[in-house]
This record gives structure tokens, C-alpha cells and sequence, in this order.
């Protein structure tokens, strides 16, 4: 399976209407699951001592690219 690029992955989130303006702790659920599924076809791995899930690390991630 092709990994998606981190450029792809803030386009597909914006699509899904997540907000890269709100803080990690605002999104929703349902928006942390869907940035989960990206984080898995994106390849990412989040670090073993963060406290964060898959899906709110990729966020936070993410928002450094933005």
C-alpha cells in the first residue's frame, strides 16, 4: 500500500472538515478516529512515552506543517 504524503494528509483532513485551528483537546472523537485511519496509511508512528492517542499526536503533527 502507497503512504500518503503529509501535504495529502492535511488536504484529506481539511476535506473531512477537521480544524487545525482548534487545540488537540477540541476536536472531536469521530475526528480523532478519522486522523487515526490517516496516521495508519500515512505510516506515522507516534513516540512510546507520549500520552497523546494515534489519531491526536498525527493532529498535532500535523499542525506543525500548516
Amino acid at each position: 500500500m502507497k503512504r500518503i504524503s503529509k501535504t495529502e494528509a492535511i488536504a484529506r483532513a481539511k476535506a473531512e472538515g477537521i480544524d487545525f485551528s482548534k487545540d488537540v483537546y477540541q476536536i472531536s472523537i469521530s475526528d480523532k478516529s478519522f486522523m487515526a485511519e490517516l496516521a495508519k496509511e500515512a505510516g506515522y508512528k507516534k513516540s512510546a512515552s507520549s500520552c497523546l492517542s494515534t489519531g491526536s499526536a498525527f493532529f498535532v503533527h500535523l499542525k506543525k506543517y500548516i
